[in-house]
Parts: C-alpha cells; structure tokens; sequence
C-alpha cells in the first residue's frame, strides 16, 4: 500500500520476485553480523520480514512509541538493538532530543537505515558527531519499485557531497534513469526526473488502470524479459542527478508531493478539504524546512477568508475539522491567517515566494 493523504491509500500489486531481489542484495552488501537484533515500525513491513528470513529477531516498534524519541531511545537501549531503519526526519528529531549520555545507552547500535526521504549532509554530520560508532545508510526505496539502490554513507562521501547524499548506484537486476521533460536521458550532473525500471517493479495500481497507465510506462532502454512481455518503467515523481562516479543523488520532488516522516502527502488533497470550509475562500498549504537539516519539518497551511483574514474561532474549528477528514500527518501544524494570498501579476498565480514566514513552532507542539 502507498501512504495516502486523503486516507485512502493506493493498493499495489507487487510480485514476489521484487522483495527476493531486494533481500538477495541486501543480504550479501549489508549482512547481519553475529547476535544481531534488529528493529522497524510496521509502516515498513518489508524491513519486519527481512531480519526473520536471515534467523534474526525483529523487533516491533510500536505506533506510540516511534514518534517519541525519549521512549525509541529506551526501546532501543532496553532491547540492545542493533540496527533500525528511521526516515531522516524521525532521525533528525531522535538527534534533537537526545541525552548527553546518548552514545553509551545506544552502544550495541551498529546500523541505523535511513529511508522514505532525502538525507542532507548536515543530518549525516550531526548523527556521526552523535552515534561515531554507528554506520549510517543511504536507502532509496518506492513502494511500487522495492529497494533501488542503498549506499554506507562514509566520511569521505560527506566531504564530497553537495547539500543532500547520495544513496548508491542501483541495486542488481534494478535501472535507473534519470531522464527530462522529453523523457530522454540526461547529461551526467544534469538533474532530471527519476524513472526505475528492472526486477523490482510492481506490476501495478490494484483496480486502478488509469493511474497504472500514467505511472507504469514502456521502458525504451531495456530489453523485453522472457515471458513478461515489454520492459516497462515507473515514473517517480522524485527529481535527481546521475553524479560522475556512477551514482544517483535524489534532490526532491518533481510534482507537488511533500514527503514527509515516511508520509507522502499531496498538499493539494489538503488544501481542498481546507477551502471547502465555509470561512475559507483560499489555502496553500507548504512544507517550512527545519533550518538546521533541510529537511521538511511540518506543514504550514496560509488561509484567506472573503476578503478578511480568519479568526481565531474559524481557525480552531477548522482544524477539527480537518482531524475528521485527514489521517494526522497531512493536517498543517500551522494556520496562517491572510487577508487574500499574494498573487504573481505575470501569471495571476499564487506567490508562493511572497507569503511571510510562519513563526518558529516549538517542538512539542502537537501536529493535530
């Protein structure tokens, strides 16, 4: 299943051979030592499976629990875990919220995976001044495509990255293209969109033919597989760049989906639901970056009434409104009340550049 915004997300027909691809390669690249315990949320249920299948426990983070970094903290410790797989967003927080005596409570830690969103070379920074004993890995990985390419972050690779790292070259039986508007292949350091293709592909969108047909497409530079009929290709939506040593550096996204703690959230969705409340006549809803990593921190949605700004009273019970229509991570953490959103008098669109900057939001305030 895809991480849906409106709450419905999309079934996925993922065949077998994609998962035994993805464990076969990362069994011989990152294998478990002796005595390894290793730990993961169910939202990657892959990553549950994969220590098992190797006679290695797995260790189920519970839902409260893997968002509060002082309990994942004792979990880990009291569980002498090994290795655990974050996005880089829950890591950046885990960082934040650490204690002084962090590195020692998490001393049998050798491997933390970082998947679901882009790793900046502040976060990769931070956590080796942290965690110095702990490798920390690169891991690329679709839903509809299973793991594409996974990548030890060493130093050498901090020194000689730009502001986000690489994740590796593609994993075997896996093809990478990063390709323009025109869908050809562009020059090496030449950002482009990302296309995945090989193996791990999905065969599909379950009882969704229209969105299997603007996301699965021919693949033009692979040969037909015996038996599967064409290559085919999926469309990411990610944006990226072949570098000159043969790997792949992920920058974002291509369309408006903010990926955000694993969540893929299309703020459109949400700002629909949002304009559909009575009092409000216009809504963006963004991303605001943690300063510190680059990485998106929360949302940030900036309303208009008719031609006066929201009140307070409108505010609160919009946004428990929206508790009843949005799982709780696609609900903005901050309502920025406008008088009319700023408009580019070129295009008559939105200004998303001119819209002022919500105040610093502490880091406990709730989400929903």
């Amino acid at each position: 299943m895809s991480s849906g915004t409106t709450g419905q997300p999309k079934g996925i027909l993922c065949p077998h051979r994609g998962a035994v691809n993805s464990y076969w390669w990362r069994y011989h690249h990152l294998a478990y030592g002796d005595d390894e315990r290793e730990a993961c949320n169910v939202f990657f249920v892959w990553e549950v499976l994969r220590p098992m299948l190797q006679g290695r426990p797995a260790y189920v983070i519970a839902d409260d629990i893997i968002f509060d970094p002082p309990r994942l903290i004792e979990f880990l410790e009291r569980h002498r875990i090994t290795r655990v797989l974050f996005t880089p967003s829950l890591l950046d927080q885990v960082l934040k919220d650490s204690c002084q005596d962090f590195a020692d409570r998490l001393a049998n830690l050798r491997v933390v995976i970082c998947n679901g969103e882009v790793v900046t070379t502040a976060l990769a920074e931070r956590f080796n001044k942290r965690l110095p004993h702990v490798s920390l890995v690169n891991d690329y990985s679709i839903s509809e495509c299973h793991d594409v390419a996974t990548v030890e972050l060493r130093t050498s690779s901090l020194q000689s990255a730009s502001r986000y790292l690489p994740v590796g070259r593609p994993m075997s039986n896996v093809n990478v293209y990063i390709l323009d508007s025109e869908q050809q292949p562009t020059p090496v350091g030449t950002p482009g969109e990302v296309y995945v293709g090989g193996d791990g592909l999905a065969l599909g969108y379950l009882n969704n033919t229209s969105e299997t047909a603007l996301r699965f497409l021919d693949d033009p530079f692979a040969r037909p597989c015996s038996g599967r009929g064409p290559a085919r290709m999926f469309r990411t939506g990610d944006t990226g760049r072949l570098l000159p040593g043969g790997e792949i550096e992920i920058t974002g996204r291509s369309d408006f989906l903010i990926k955000l703690r694993g969540y893929s959230i299309v703020p459109a969705a949400v700002e629909a639901e949002i304009r559909s409340f009575d009092a409000i006549t216009a809504a963006v809803v963004m991303a605001i970056d943690d300063e510190a990593t680059g990485q998106p921190d929360y949302l940030a949605a900036f309303v208009a009434g008719d031609g006066e700004a929201p009140c307070e009273v409108q505010l609160h019970k919009l946004r428990n409104d929206l508790k009843a229509r949005l799982p709780h991570y696609a609900i903005p953490k901050v309502f920025v009340p406008l008088e009319q959103l700023p408009n580019d008098p070129g295009t008559g669109k939105v200004n998303r550049r001119a819209l002022p900057v919500p105040a610093p939001v502490a880091a406990d305030t709730p989400f929903a």
